[in-house]
């Protein structure tokens, strides 16, 4: 995923919103959760190449963006209670 002019906000960082979008865009369709942790670790820039990675927890799904350097930017963690 690369991060566009759409997905900055105005310190041209990656907007929470659409991070915490591109993890839960990583989620199988027919999942349902009703929790929902996102943790932003390190800003992604304009133009950052990321990775989306994802692994099934016990309680539901935990989705993080990496950089190509294996940085994690964002975290999620996705649990049906």
């Amino acid at each position: 995923v690369r991060v566009s002019n759409r997905d900055i906000d105005t310190n041209c960082h990656l907007n929470n919103e659409k991070g915490a979008e591109l993890l839960m865009d990583a989620l199988p369709f027919e999942f349902k959760f009703n929790f929902v942790k996102t943790l932003f670790k390190k800003p992604c820039f304009l133009g950052d190449e990321l990775e989306v990675c994802m692994k099934k927890t016990e309680c539901g799904y935990y989705v993080h963006l990496q950089t190509k350097e294996k940085e994690i930017c964002v975290v999620g963690t996705f649990e049906t209670v």
